[in-house]
């Protein structure tokens, strides 16, 4: 009887160590396309409205949306079946292909540190980091929108027929988290 316990025991002594193992192996991946949106975002400027409003560009054209499910569906699966993310250092040049929840396919490419190229069926977009300033650019390398810096933590939204639009750091804090409070104010001429 004594030997029976003590099988069972070591068994199940054997299957926790197991379980332990599978855990603490970090099975889940490292989630690095969604770090690297978020550092581009994070160097765009040392002004936290700046970034954040950047941020909330990023989550409503879904940027940000995008990177995670590659990085749950495909990128992670990777790393944890080779041991290597395909998702490549901070500074490298890195593409992804994401296919929509509507059949069509975007992609996302880190041209280089300061430019990311959003592309989505016959569009494309690219973000370019310059000077203080986020910019966006058409497929031809022409302006189509400017969010820069301005004094006093405002900010300015430039268009592109060149018409300066000044957000105050009051309207932006009295916005706050409203979706369709911020859209007003990026909106408003």
């Amino acid at each position: 009887m004594k030997n029976v316990f003590n099988r069972a025991l070591r068994r199940r002594v054997l299957v926790a160590l197991l379980a332990l193992g599978i855990f603490e192996t970090g099975c889940f991946g490292s989630f690095r396309l969604t770090q690297a949106v978020w550092k581009f975002n994070k160097r765009i400027s040392h002004d936290k409205w700046v970034q954040w409003l950047f941020f909330l560009v990023l989550v409503i054209v879904p940027v940000y949306q995008l990177a995670s499910l590659a990085d749950a569906l495909v990128i992670n699966s990777i790393e944890f079946w080779t041991g290597n993310n395909p998702v490549t250092a901070d500074g490298e040049r890195w593409e992804k292909e994401i296919r929509l929840a509507d059949g069509t396919t975007a992609r996302m490419i880190a041209e280089d540190a300061d430019t990311l190229r959003v592309e989505h069926g016959e569009s494309l977009i690219r973000l370019r980091r310059e000077a203080g300033a986020i910019v966006a650019l058409d497929e031809e390398g022409r302006v189509l929108s400017m969010v820069r810096e301005a004094d006093g933590g405002a900010l300015e939204r430039v268009d592109a027929e060149g018409r300066v639009h000044r957000i105050e750091a009051w309207q932006l804090a009295a916005a706050g988290t409203d979706l369709d409070a911020l859209a007003g104010l990026a909106e408003a001429r």
